[in-house]
């Protein structure tokens, strides 16, 4: 199912013209890759909800969270890279520079996934605060932050999308951005894991 959806952003691209093509390539972009690495979460779940086997085994939090971090990393470096291979070959983007540029926006993109699996289960019973905007609840909260979280991370690909050009620099720029946001991810949460 994941490779079947790479398609998307090559159909959205196909089917939409004008400025807005490149923003909803980009938007498309952002929640595949997301999307992309959800499935890779679970054991990261799973030792957030017990934590016993990692204790057990003298395992640390960090070197824990960077194994299980792999998994979702490689899901949205595939399916990025695999999505823009896509729209290059059907003439949406032109230059073969996208497929390493969605390879290294991967990483970047995995933080929001990690973010997203680092959190307890949606609770519909949690009250809400009332703010003028209306009701929010925590879980709306979290899962906004993390959306923006993968926004910054694969924030020069992204860019480049919307544009419908890359350099040598905008993977430069994105290999960075993976870089610092990524591991400092697994450096606050480490420090936050109990």
């Amino acid at each position: 199912m994941l490779v079947v959806s790479t398609v998307v952003p090559t159909l959205a691209g196909t089917a939409i013209t004008g400025h807005q093509r490149g923003l909803v390539i980009a938007a498309a972009l952002l929640l595949g890759g997301i999307a992309a690495g959800v499935p890779g979460t679970t054991a990261m779940k799973r030792d957030l909800n017990d934590p016993a086997l990692r204790r057990m085994l003298g395992v640390d939090v960090a070197p824990a969270l960077a194994a299980r971090a792999v998994l979702p990393v490689l899901l949205s470096m595939a399916w990025l890279g695999l999505a823009l291979t896509l729209l290059v070959t059907g003439g949406v983007l032109s230059g073969w520079l996208w497929p390493l540029a969605g390879l290294a926006a991967g990483p970047g993109m995995a933080a929001a996934v990690l973010r997203m699996g680092r959190t307890a289960p949606i609770d519909p019973a949690e009250p809400g605060r009332d703010t003028p905007m209306g009701t929010i609840y925590p879980w709306q909260l979290i899962r906004v932050l993390s959306l923006i979280l993968g926004i910054v991370g694969g924030y020069p690909v992204l860019l480049a999308v919307k544009h419908g050009q890359v350099f040598g620099k905008t993977l430069a720029e994105q290999i960075l951005f993976s870089a610092v946001i990524l591991g400092g991810y697994l450096l606050i949460s480490a420090r936050q894991a109990p």
